[in-house]
């Protein structure tokens, strides 16, 4: 599929409230910023502020990420499904992908790396859950029919 992206308008009404969007693409080289741009974009009518949509770029490039990365193993073909709805306050999201299930069945709870160490010898990996958990709210994850689900919540200030 590549890094295309295809934003369809949900109209299936076992997501509710109403989607802001449906994004389908393939994960490669350019896809994190590409539909990360495109859901950034896709929600600026909610004026969300600055501080706002740089927390919400994060979750969605460490997500996304970790979806490439860990699920499909960087191997070329990965499909990612990211459907979004505006719920009160808040953006629900669900992300979709066949690759390989989380180890344990569960969201990771990995404590920090440590810092207090020489800049040389600071891990390169490690952080990407643990932002996940501080920036997003009501994280559930399950693995149903060969799929990995996982969804949370954004809150922006209306």
């Amino acid at each position: 599929m590549g890094v295309g992206v295809t934003i369809v308008k949900n109209k299936d009404p076992a997501f509710t409230p109403p989607d802001i969007l449906r994004i389908r693409f393939g994960h490669g080289p350019g896809s994190v910023q590409n539909v990360t741009d495109r859901i950034i974009a896709s929600i600026r009518h909610l004026n969300p502020s600055v501080d706002e949509l740089g927390k919400l770029e994060i979750i969605l490039a460490e997500v996304i990420n970790n979806i490439s990365e860990h699920a499909y193993q960087n191997q070329e073909g990965g499909v990612i499904e990211i459907i979004a709805a505006k719920r009160d306050k808040s953006i629900c999201f669900h992300f979709i992908d066949s690759g390989l299930g989380l180890p344990g069945g569960r969201i990771p709870k990995h404590p920090l790396p440590s810092l207090n160490r020489p800049v040389a010898d600071l891990p390169e990996g490690g952080f990407g859950w643990n932002l996940i958990h501080s920036l997003a709210k009501n994280i559930r994850y399950s693995r149903e029919d060969g799929e990995n689900h996982l969804f949370f919540q954004f809150f922006v200030d209306e």
